[in-house]
């Protein structure tokens, strides 16, 4: 009976597998048709385990199936067992080990046959649990676990966090155990499957989050970010400021430079997302590394006061000198490092360009000094705005376009209506209005179209939100035989503002639409107001 289901199961298999073609004849057919095998060897199993060894009218023990023929006891004298009947000698015998073989068969057949579809969309490797990956990731082939070396098998672990069928609540476990086994080292912290896999769990998810959802509750976190941030901080300033740097170190260097896709940021975000003070409406899916240094000042110091502890790390002379280093990528660990210290508010004037590197290139240090000066204490603002407005005075060109640059990107980190969060800001741009307008220099070496007037253009535009100070402006630029390239933004949301924007735009460009340049006449068309609604209305459709 073994012997015959054995071989019905492997013709079933083989018959299944030689009517395919050899497009069909995958991983996916060959699963199939192993578990349809299985299916049909388990079935024979369990009739002969259910019919069992008959005795064939013979006297047998039901225990160890010693013949007792011609026995005068109902004892065997093998085993020593008492039968109550001779019914029970001539009874079949069914032993237990093919149930647990056939069962052990069904559950084969069935894993086979849920995973055939799952194979057929990625790979074998669906065969392997989910739960082993996720207990082995640190152990098993790189390309099982993600796809970070771009050679992974589709259906891998990374893939997987991805999918609905994964549960929330083994994500969130797999994710925690991830976090919580970071202090361990620092291989640990900067393991880039490590911080890949976090990624993914939380960018498919948002899971980990203190706010109240009731279609997706989630507990609040029993994780604490901020020793867990202190240590990677920590990394980076030794990886800096090493003389010898070891692999780790380098690749902490290049990670941390890289706000898309680091430990450092991927704790950091976490960290504000679960802080009771940060927007719900801020809170989902795909927002892990959208932040970057646009931050509220609550944002900062909740940052700031998980860091202090560290500060003193980097007062000394060798993490300042890190800020002005040759590498880019030193530089920008060391300001964001000098950011979320605190280190900015002591002297930030340290931190603006080194003067044998302005003009060489478009600064990021600039970006990051101006897109943090309205997160400054009042003191340090002082400080760094009087460094601005020096520079801005000068007639060095590189200092004057540094300085009117840091300005532009503070600007983008500050609302339209937000002109008073920095106090010397209406200055400073007032002093651009009254030095750089009329200058046409351009010291960017690698961008030698820039011209510091453009860029004064572009400050007065941000500030400007009527057109009191800028369409002025641009009809001078109009009036030298320069056609201005900047537009203001129409607040057409706003039919107060707007209808204000739109009379100072026919006051001051109306009468240039009998201008004898067609250049000029095509730019006041582009560039003309087009909702309507205001008082003037017909006056515009005239022109």
């Amino acid at each position: 009976m073994r012997i015959g289901g054995a071989a019905v199961a492997a013709w079933f298999a083989a018959d299944l597998t030689r009517s395919m073609t050899d497009f069909q004849l995958d991983d996916a057919a060959v699963v199939l048709a192993i578990a349809i095998g299985l299916a049909v060897f388990s079935a024979m199993l369990l009739i002969w385990a259910i019919i069992g060894d008959r005795s064939r009218g013979r006297l047998r023990c039901p225990r160890c199936w010693y013949d007792m023929e011609g026995a005068w006891a109902l004892q065997c004298p093998e085993c020593g067992k008492t039968n109550k009947s001779e019914r029970h000698l001539r009874s079949a015998k069914r032993s237990r080990w093919p149930f647990a073989l056939a069962g052990v068969c069904i559950m084969l057949s069935v894993y086979g046959l849920d995973r055939h579809k799952r194979i057929e969309d990625t790979s074998v490797l669906a065969l392997v649990p989910t739960r082993v990956l996720m207990v082995g990731w640190s152990i098993l082939p790189d390309t099982w676990i993600s796809r970070s070396n771009g050679k992974a098998h589709s259906g891998c672990l990374e893939d997987r966090l991805r999918e609905s069928w994964v549960t929330v609540s083994a994500k969130d476990r797999f994710g925690r155990s991830l976090i919580h086994s970071m202090p361990r080292s620092k291989a640990s912290r900067w393991d880039g499957h490590r911080t890949t896999l976090l990624a993914t769990i939380y960018n498919n998810n948002a899971t980990w989050l203190k706010y109240d959802d009731p279609e997706h509750p989630h507990p609040p976190s029993d994780i604490s970010y901020g020793p867990i941030l202190q240590l990677l901080a920590l990394d980076a300033l030794n990886a800096m400021t090493t003389k010898s740097p070891d692999m780790i170190d380098s690749q902490i260097i290049a990670e941390f430079s890289d706000h898309k896709m680091n430990a450092y940021n991927l704790i950091w975000t976490w960290m504000v997302f679960t802080s009771d003070h940060y927007a719900e409406n801020d809170r989902f899916p795909g927002r892990l590394f959208n932040i970057d240094y646009q931050r509220s000042p609550i944002t900062h110091a909740l940052v700031f006061n998980e860091l202090r502890d560290v500060l003193p790390s980097f007062q000394g002379q060798p993490f300042l000198d890190c800020i002005h280093h040759q590498r880019e990528d030193i530089r920008e660990a060391a300001f964001r490092l000098a950011i979320d210290t605190g280190l900015i508010d002591s002297d930030p004037c340290v931190f603006f360009e080194a003067q044998d590197q302005l003009g060489l290139r478009r600064s990021r240090i600039q970006q990051h000094l101006g897109r943090v000066l309205h997160l400054m204490s009042p003191q340090a603002q002082e400080s760094a705005f009087a460094q601005l407005s020096d520079w801005i005075g000068s007639e060095d060109a590189r200092k004057r376009m540094y300085a009117i640059s840091s300005i532009m990107y503070l600007q983008n980190n500050m609302g339209y209506d937000s002109d008073t969060d920095v106090p010397a800001y209406q200055k400073t741009v007032q002093q651009i209005i009254e030095s750089s307008m009329m200058d046409d220099r351009t010291p960017y070496t690698d961008s030698p179209n820039v011209r510091i007037s453009d860029q004064a253009m572009k400050v007065i535009a941000r500030y400007d939100l009527y057109g009191d100070l800028f369409f002025p402006l641009q009809r001078m630029q109009i009036l030298r035989g320069r056609i201005p390239t900047l537009k203001l933004y129409w607040f057409t949301n706003d039919p107060e503002r707007y209808q204000r924007s739109v009379l100072l735009w026919q006051k001051h460009f109306g009468d240039l639409f009998n201008s004898p340049s067609p250049k000029v006449r095509l730019w006041l068309v582009k560039r003309m107001p087009r909702e309507r609604g205001t008082s003037i209305d017909e006056e515009l459709n005239n022109l």
